[in-house]
């Protein structure tokens, strides 16, 4: 397990930490680090001596490299390790900021100590408020049933025969996608993501705006199509209908609001592309121009060298980012007060509950 989950944690973190800085980001998925470490702890069980082997016998090494047959709390184990490595540590984002546009070093104790601060403030807060997150059995994660599921295929239940089925049905499945995604990916690209509308006004850039989406910050993809599940991705079989309807409506705002905003040059939006997440001001903006010695702003620099300018579609990013903070605490206390009032009142019955 230890192994297993180790190795795991260092390929997923590498990996997560080079996609993060690519201009499109690639998440590490979790299905992918689920299987393979399901691979490497059968074939380690296999490869490595265990309980009855020679070399086993009264030797430590072989004891803690293989206990015994690979089950399913060591998966478990090794699948949270490498998961929540190959998250990338948003904390890296600074430290790269501060080295490329500052100039700053940052102390190699300062920044390790920070990453761990900023990584290990999740589990923190997730021990202060285990009585509201954790403890009540309505406290469903969707998004985690699919490695839930996963491992039930994978390790409960061999023997009986409606669950062979589902075991042969998984790795059929796995087979098809791996054959067919080399026809969206390779073969035939326009698989990915194609439009009717863009095909019969390929010369319109309010066409390419509005229902052009093949591409990177091509448009906003309305009544596009595509068959490749890189895409589509896994969120739609385990997201709840409510938060589905959320994200309609916000797509639906965002049709209207964009071009709008757009049409009407707000922000003089139209010197700049349609959607774009760069800043601009006829050059490369240098910063350091507007900076104090010691980094702070220099008001008086900013004004005369000017302030760099967002596309409309940034702003109403970088808009709608800060106000769902504000609107995840008000949705909280308007529609789940009273329950939080009543676990904080009864945590003990209601961890019971």
């Amino acid at each position: 397990m230890w192994f297993t989950g180790l190795g795991l944690a260092v390929f997923g973190a590498v990996l997560g930490m080079l996609f993060q800085f690519r201009p499109q980001v690639i998440l590490v998925s979790a299905l992918f680090l689920q299987l393979l470490a399901y691979m490497l702890g059968r074939l380690f069980e296999v490869i490595i001596p265990g309980p009855g082997s020679r070399l086993h016998t009264g030797n430590w090494f072989w004891n803690f490299m293989n206990p015994g047959p690979f089950n399913l709390k060591e998966h478990v184990a090794a699948q949270i390790m490498a998961n929540t490595a190959a998250t990338a540590a948003q904390a890296c984002f600074v430290f790269a900021s501060d080295d490329l546009f500052y100039g700053i070093t940052v102390n190699p104790g300062n920044a390790i100590f920070t990453l761990l601060a900023s990584q290990l403030i999740g589990y923190g807060f997730a021990g202060l408020f285990r009585a509201f997150l954790v403890y009540p059995t309505v406290m469903l994660y969707p998004q985690n049933l699919i490695y839930v599921n996963l491992f039930d295929v994978l390790h409960r239940s061999k023997g009986e025969m409606l669950q062979g089925k589902r075991l042969r049905f998984f790795w059929l499945v796995t087979l098809a996608i791996f054959v067919y995604e080399w026809f969206p990916e390779y073969i035939a690209p326009l698989l990915g993501s194609f439009n009717i509308v863009c095909l019969c006004a390929r010369n319109s850039d309010w066409v390419s705006y509005i229902f052009g989406g093949a591409e990177a910050n091509e448009g906003m993809g309305l009544l596009g199509f595509g068959v490749d599940w890189a895409n589509i991705t896994s969120a739609p079989f385990y997201t709840p209908l409510s938060t589905q309807i959320s994200n309609y409506v916000g797509w639906a705002v965002n049709y209207f609001l964009l071009p709008a905003i757009f049409a009407t040059n707000v922000w003089h939006s139209q010197n700049f592309p349609f959607i774009s997440q760069n800043l601009y001001d006829g050059s490369i903006y240098n910063q350091s121009l507007i900076l104090n010695p010691d980094q702070s702003l220099n008001k008086t620099a900013y004004e005369i060298y000017g302030q760099p300018w967002q596309s409309g579609s940034t702003v109403i990013y970088n808009l709608g980012i800060n106000m769902s903070i504000g609107a995840c605490i008000v949705h909280i206390a308007l529609w789940y007060g009273q329950d939080v009032r009543l676990i904080h009142a009864y945590s003990q019955f209601w961890c019971m509950c």
